[in-house]
């Protein structure tokens, strides 16, 4: 095998990285539960959808009864 340095950082630069990931992870977190399945991310497109449309209605339902 060969041999390889692996670079150290300071926990400084540690604590720096780990700040600048968190922002990172949150951008990431709609696209996690993400199927691979292209047949099961149409299901959850369609989910998603319905559930837009039940919302869209009943918010139009509370502005015409204002």
């Amino acid at each position: 095998r060969p041999f390889t340095i692996l670079p150290f950082f300071s926990l400084q630069e540690v604590d720096a990285l780990k700040k600048e990931i968190i922002p990172l992870k949150k951008k990431l977190e709609p696209y996690m539960d993400l199927s691979a399945s292209p047949s099961l991310a149409q299901v959850k497109i369609e989910e998603a959808k319905r559930e837009l449309a039940a919302l869209d209605s009943e918010l139009e339902m509370k502005l015409d009864f204002k």
